[in-house]
């Protein structure tokens, strides 16, 4: 179970696993103290596509989807659970 969040949600939660992995230690003594083995716990980080490691041109990108690029762009996002 590779958990994509720094918290741990209960949506993540089962007892039938092989390994959790996750972002950080917290995590790690949150399940342990659910119950979940120690051992079955690892902290892995987030997984980074390296796709996102490449630079990339900003004002192309801007004016690729019709965005002013002489002004600030916001990306928020959130989970998609309705």
């Amino acid at each position: 179970m590779v958990v994509t969040d720094l918290d741990m949600h209960a949506m993540w939660l089962t007892r039938i696993f092989q390994r959790y992995f996750v972002a950080i230690d917290e995590t790690r003594a949150h399940l342990e103290a659910l119950g979940l083995p120690g051992e079955r716990i690892t902290v892995s980080g987030i997984p980074i596509d390296p796709v996102f490691t490449e630079p990339v041109d900003r004002r192309a990108t801007r004016l690729r989807y019709g965005l002013d690029p002489g002004r600030t762009t916001l990306l928020l996002s959130a989970g998609a659970l309705a």
